[in-house]
This record gives C-alpha cells, structure tokens and sequence, in this order.
C-alpha cells in the first residue's frame, strides 16, 4: 500500500513515508477530495484526527510590470508677434563692451524681424559745464532724437524730420532754445567733432560752427 503525501491535506499516493507528491513540489493545489479516484487515504489535519485544519495560502503570484508610457513633449508654438517682442528685448537690453550698447551684427541677425532700434539714451560724458569743450555731437543723449535719427531721417528724409521735431512738444522742450533748423543739423552731423562755446549762464545751451561756417546752437545733452 502507498503511503500519504506529506503535504498536509494532501490525499496523493506516494511512494515512501514523509515524501511530498510531485503536483505539491511544483505549487499545485493540495489532492483534498478523498472520492478522487488519485486519493490514498484521509487527508492530515482533518476533523478525525483531531487537528486544527488551516488553510493553505496559495504561493503568491508576480504580476509582469506593463511597459510605462512615454510621455509625449508638448509642441509650444511661438507666434510672430511674440518672436519679435523677443527680439525688441533684446535691443532693449545694454550689451557692454559693445559703442552704444548694442553689436552691430545685431542688425543683420534679426533683419528678418524688421528694423529695431533701441531708445536707450546715452548721456553727455562732459563734466560740468565748462565755457569750451572739444567734443562730437551726440544725438542719443535724447532718447526722442534717436528714432529720428534712425528711422525718420534716413527713411523720409529731411523733411519729415523736421515735420516730426516741429510737432512734438517732448522734443521742442528738450530743445529748449535750439531751433528745429539747428535739430535738423544736429541729426546730419551726429558723430561729427567741433569745438563748442558756453551760450547760456546755466551751461544748457552751448554754439558751434558747422563745416560750412554757419554758427549753429546745441542742447548740452547732445555733446558727447
């Protein structure tokens, strides 16, 4: 006669006391049907013999970890007006170790955007106001001037620069004395050198003789 599988409440025949049948070894739920036709006997642990019968935990199963998804980036999308708000910022900004501020380059790299151009004012490096100074004409000492300087007189002419200073009430007070005519100068040689002479006793107004000898009034603010 076969002995009882030793797995307790198993009912498989096997061959030797104490050994456990081959469906046990491998995980397989425990033969407890004693009707089974594959049944020896009654299984251990039941009401006859006077055990506690316990049940028996199956072996617990590794699910297979799903692939994570890969998250998609989102596409951003930059419109043309955002590009060249951009691109104002950056002529906005003051580039040190560069005349003015700003590289040169700056123009033909963002061409594309149109033409920008930086209202940062420049300020008279004179101290004081000395009763003749050697210097160039600078018309960024105003940051109004500069868009006359760079767009309206170059693209419209001298006549549309002069219209412009006329009408606007911010230049005409920055001018204070200067007269229109004289701005329009002012614009036309900018960068240029000359020898300028005290014309007022609080030093905001200064003369200078333009290369065809005609004696011209400047603000302070423009001398470089």
């Amino acid at each position: 006669m076969s002995d009882v599988c030793a797995e307790q409440y198993c009912l498989r025949p096997v061959k030797g006391k104490g050994l456990v049948c081959v469906p046990c070894q491998k995980g397989m739920p425990a033969l407890t049907n004693p009707k089974s036709p594959y049944a020896q006997g009654k299984p251990k642990g039941s009401a006859t013999t006077g055990k506690t019968a316990t049940t028996r935990k199956p072996k617990s199963q590794i699910k297979p970890q799903q692939p994570q998804k890969t998250q998609k980036t989102p596409t951003v999308t930059v419109t043309e007006k955002q590009q060249k708000q951009a691109v104002k910022e950056i002529f906005t900004c003051y580039w040190y170790g560069w005349e003015n501020g700003i590289p040169p380059i700056f123009k033909d790299i963002f061409s594309k955007f149109g033409t920008f151009i930086s209202d940062r004012a420049t300020p008279s490096t004179m101290i004081g106001t000395p009763d003749t100074h050697r210097s160039s004409i600078n018309i960024a000492g105003n940051k109004s001037f500069i868009l006359v300087k760079e767009a309206i007189y170059p693209m419209e002419g001298e006549a549309a620069a002069f219209r412009a200073i006329n009408k606007s009430p911010i230049m005409l007070e920055a001018l204070q004395d200067v007269t229109p005519t004289d701005a329009i100068e002012m614009v036309k040689n900018d960068g240029q050198t000359y020898t300028f002479q005290k014309d007022s006793t609080d030093g905001s107004q200064y003369r200078y003789e333009d290369g065809q000898g005609v004696e011209r009034k400047i603000p302070r603010w423009a001398i470089a």
